[in-house]
């Protein structure tokens, strides 16, 4: 990755060989984290409400990215799950490895993209002077019927997307949704910055081919 950043927090939960394996949770339960750590996870990305059970409990084995609260009306965020809130400073706090922003991309809803780059950029400033990753958690987002959303499959516009995230100071991505035969064209945007792909045990295979970094699991793989 010449001439790519790569914080030292982030090399924390990046393995020099292989794939980083990451679990979405919301509100950890006991034994979560044995399981995971079993499982060959090696990071945690929680909200502030999911952190708590975690210091609580079994404590923080696994290297933890903490989501940040997305900004403007609620369900924008909800749409891909990105509501739970926090800020840099607590990121720190909690020794996270990096602190993670979604960014929905809706282009029939421009206002909403524009206040969520608005706010990543806003969120990178402070994270890069505190030393903290950005991973920009990335949605392409078209309507599918009254009042829903699913993912984009046109590469050109993921492509488009994560290069947008990376310039306006995200230090990483994480693509919500994308199909597999995406992927390459999303790491090839992102031109060595590292890049998360939301899959399953069944995608480790696909996402080592097409050059990502890691995977993110649900909290239920």
């Amino acid at each position: 990755m010449e001439g790519v950043r790569i914080w030292p927090r982030m090399r924390r939960f990046l393995p020099r060989q292989g794939l980083a394996q990451v679990v979405w949770a919301r509100r950890p339960q006991p034994g979560d984290v044995a399981r995971w750590r079993q499982a060959g996870v090696t990071a945690v990305c929680v909200g502030l409400s999911g952190l708590r059970p975690l210091l609580d409990g079994d404590g923080v084995e696994l290297s933890l990215l903490l989501r940040l609260q997305a900004p403007g009306e609620p369900t924008a965020s909800e749409l891909v799950g990105g509501w739970i809130c926090t800020s840099v400073r607590e990121a720190v706090v909690a020794d996270a490895v990096g602190a993670v922003v979604t960014v929905p991309f809706l282009h029939t809803a421009p206002q909403v993209t524009r206040l969520a780059l608005g706010h990543l950029v806003r969120v990178s400033e402070e994270g890069h002077r505190f030393g903290m990753p950005v991973v920009a958690r990335v949605a392409v987002l078209r309507p599918a019927g009254p009042g829903g959303y699913v993912a984009e499959s046109d590469a050109h516009l993921w492509a488009q997307a994560v290069e947008s995230a990376l310039d306006l100071g995200a230090d990483a991505v994480l693509v919500v949704g994308a199909e597999q035969d995406v992927w390459p064209t999303v790491v090839r945007a992102a031109a060595g910055s590292p890049v998360l792909v939301e899959a399953g045990l069944q995608g480790l295979g696909a996402a080592a081919a097409a050059g990502a970094a890691g995977v993110v699991l649900r909290e239920t793989f």
